[in-house]
């Protein structure tokens, strides 16, 4: 098969997946648009007036026997569930009457649009407390347009929502209920998680009535990269991409915006999408790091949005024969275009330029480029490894800031 035909294959591959790429939320198949584990407040120093005052965290036996096995996800469960909460999010759409002359022949003379109507529409999906004083983490696409936010809590009580900040791009939110003294999960380093370990997902899967379900599974792939839409990353791709823990623990519609934990009852990861061919659970599930999510939600809570670190270049993956006739790395990036006057420009970058490492690091994933620099704050220096015609060269970028993605 010829370079362009196998380029091809792969193109429609790519698609296929990302075409099964469902957000995990009840009434919405939306395509594909710890250190020290666990101790309490271990996450993020809020300008140091307050913390991410997690209380779940537990200690398992390190000998353990079968008995010992099934108690554990117990008291995971036990630890977790009261910080995990079921959220509804009302929008109201007008909906037009049909007239009884559409499809007729007298339609072009009769068929005026008839009245319109409020139809109100309810969205369910899932949350995890960050905060005892009311804060809490779900997905941006669960709350999105929603003209009333409810948070139902595992003893029953209901409280109205307000939302505090969005990130679209990350597909993050923070909401805030009236209530005090919440257990509030605690924070474990999703750097840290390796394939094959077990983790638990919660939330409330299809239906309201279903709230605080709880399926295991394990860490099936770490570093699933994806490029988010155009509308999520603006025009520049130079923003970064979506990073996900794949697990293979049940998420279906209702999931989203709840928690991903391991073992010790540490938060890992926010249950986000599914890979499907039918809009339900196959086994695929992705999860957002606890990593974005505490740097996200921390930004969130204290300035109501999100300052990301900017490049200021488009590109795309390297074609395989160029990475075969240069010898270059797998995942190397072409640049297509350098924006006058940003970072990479500053910098000394020019179209045409193959970048083939960062800090260092030679690129497996050409989207490797956007998500380290997605990590990265606004003024930070990063150096990039490039090939211009054949003679490798070292560029040091200070990182501009991007606003709302």
């Amino acid at each position: 098969m010829s370079t362009q035909g196998k380029i091809s294959l792969a193109v429609v591959v790519g698609g296929a997946f990302l075409a099964g790429l469902l957000f995990a939320t009840a009434g919405a198949n939306l395509f594909g648009a710890g250190d020290a584990v666990g101790t309490p407040g271990q996450a993020a120093n809020l300008n140091g007036s307050a913390t991410l005052d997690g209380s779940t965290a537990i200690e398992q036996s390190a000998n353990s026997t079968p008995s010992d096995f099934e108690t554990a996800f117990s008291r995971v469960a036990e630890s977790v569930n009261p910080a995990v909460v079921q959220i509804r999010a009302a929008k109201v759409v007008d909906r037009r009457m049909p007239t009884p002359f559409e499809g007729t022949p007298f339609e072009e003379f009769f068929g005026q649009p008839g009245p319109s109507q409020p139809d109100v529409r309810q969205g369910l999906g899932s949350g995890v407390i960050v905060r005892s004083d009311g804060h809490i983490v779900t997905n941006n696409h669960v709350i999105q347009d929603a003209e009333r936010l409810s948070v139902r809590t595992l003893d029953g009580t209901q409280y109205d929502a307000e939302v505090v900040g969005t990130d679209q791009f990350s597909d993050l939110a923070v909401l805030k209920i009236d209530a005090s003294d919440l257990k509030a999960v605690s924070f474990g380093n999703s750097d840290q998680l390796d394939v094959g370990q077990w983790v638990l997902a919660f939330g409330s899967p299809l239906d309201p009535k279903l709230n605080n379900s709880v399926t295991a599974g394990i860490v099936s792939a770490l570093g699933r990269l994806r490029s988010p839409s155009r509308r999520a990353r603006g025009s520049n791709q130079g923003g970064g991409v979506n990073n996900f823990i794949q697990t293979d623990a049940a998420i279906n519609p209702g999931n989203s915006g709840g928690p991903l934990v391991n073992l010790q009852g540490q938060l890992v990861g926010i249950n986000t999408a599914i890979a499907s061919r039918t809009g339900g659970y196959q086994g695929i599930g992705f999860a957002i790091p606890s990593g974005t999510v505490e740097r996200v939600a921390t930004q969130l809570v204290e300035e109501g949005n999100v300052r990301r670190a900017y490049l200021g270049i488009r590109y795309g993956p390297a074609p395989e024969s160029l990475i075969q006739n240069e010898d270059l790395p797998q995942g190397s990036a072409v640049v297509s275009q350098v924006e006058t006057g940003d970072p990479a420009a500053e910098a000394g970058l020019e179209a045409g330029d193959i970048i083939t490492a960062i800090e260092g690091e030679p690129l497996d994933n050409y989207l490797e480029l956007g998500n380290n620099i997605a990590s990265m704050r606004p003024g930070d220096e990063v150096s990039l490894r490039v090939n211009r015609d054949g003679e490798t060269r070292t560029f040091t970028v200070t990182l501009g800031a991007r606003g709302d993605m």
